[in-house]
């Protein structure tokens, strides 16, 4: 399997190359992170390695969720707003690390891991969803066929993570996690956390800067739980992503 998540794309009638021009910031963020190939729509059932298509319009992206639903597809007009393209983007690294997980073997042990660091990245995008995928994995003791889980795992997890997530989700996160060091934080870095998360939600600060603050803490305090999840580094931090989002 790639090392780099590939990014396919399809729906243009420009040059491979005219097309990536065509994206312009979603090129120049993503250049270094994935692989990006052309693709054509027939044929991506047999391009296993495809992790999300970028297209030229909404037909196009419906026509490829008809028979991969859990895809990340998206119209590169709509990758130029913010929130979309770190939707995006986080659900191309999140489809590429479950893919990962089967390619290397599947275990009862390795998708409880699995599901366990994705909890609070979950919850963040959707709350019913979240509690929904729970009981699933609770019931993983029962599946005989490890696969035919995860068929199942992967496009209920997909379809959680394809909601964009709100600022009232993130600050429901945000404010879980500072949950957690009730008891090594004084007063005067409590009421800078919680300054910083509220200031978040009132759109003041980006989603950078209380999760900055929280991983500070982090390091200083130490929590097994926390160090797992996925919600603190969802993708590479050098793309600035949280920085965008408000």
């Amino acid at each position: 399997m790639n090392t780099l998540p590939v990014i396919g794309i399809t729906g243009s009638s420009e040059p491979f190359d005219g097309g990536l021009k065509r994206m312009g910031l979603v090129m120049n963020t993503l250049t270094d992170w994935v692989t990006f190939k052309p693709i054509s729509t027939p044929l991506l059932p047999l391009q296993t390695d495809v992790s999300g298509v970028i297209v030229a319009d909404a037909s196009s992206a419906a026509e490829l969720l008809q028979h991969s639903p859990w895809l990340p597809v998206e119209e590169d007009r709509r990758l130029q707003e913010p929130s979309l393209r770190e939707n995006f983007i986080e659900c191309v690294f999140a489809l590429h690390d479950v893919n990962r997980l089967q390619a290397h073997g599947l275990t009862r042990h390795a998708l409880l891991a699995f599901h366990s660091r994705y909890k609070l990245q979950l919850l963040a995008h959707h709350q019913p969803g979240y509690r929904e995928i729970g009981p699933l994995v609770a019931s993983l003791h029962e599946w005989e066929d490890l696969e035919t889980f995860f068929v199942m795992y992967r496009e209920k997890l997909m379809a959680i993570l394809q909601k964009v997530a709100t600022r009232q989700n993130h600050t429901n996160v945000l404010m879980h996690i500072q949950g957690y060091f009730r008891n090594q934080l004084n007063a005067r870095q409590r009421a800078e956390l919680r300054e910083s998360i509220l200031s978040y939600l009132a759109g003041q600060l980006p989603l950078l800067a209380p999760v900055t603050l929280l991983k500070r803490y982090l390091d200083e305090y130490p929590n097994h739980y926390l160090l797992t999840q996925n919600y603190f580094t969802p993708y590479p931090e050098d793309l600035g992503l949280r920085l965008l989002v408000n």
